[in-house]
């Protein structure tokens, strides 16, 4: 039910002509490879130097490399510095938690 929701939000945010991220899209803005930024999550799943997973509505974001930190976190957002060497966007069956 969820998905059939999320996707009416997403649908009612292009025809208003919002920015998808107004409708709970994930955001991800990546800079060079020493900086990520992610809106819209739903938590922290796991932490630590060498990974940073992050739970989204059905899928989530693994971070990879090394002396990564969490240099900013509030709500839905967070922002992961240190040495990025890898980004995978895997999704989950149902839902963030697995």
């Amino acid at each position: 039910m969820s998905g059939k929701i999320s996707e009416f939000k997403k649908h009612m945010a292009k025809r208003a002509e919002l920015a998808p991220e107004a409708a709970g899209c994930m955001r991800l803005v990546m800079t060079d490879n020493t900086s990520v930024y992610v809106e819209n999550h739903k938590g922290v799943a796991q932490y630590t130097e060498k990974r940073v997973t992050l739970n989204l509505e059905n899928a989530q974001i693994i971070i990879g490399g090394s002396a990564l930190t969490l240099e900013w976190f509030g709500a839905g957002v967070v922002a992961v510095g240190g040495e990025v060497s890898s980004i995978l966007f895997e999704k989950t069956a149902g839902g963030a938690a697995r």
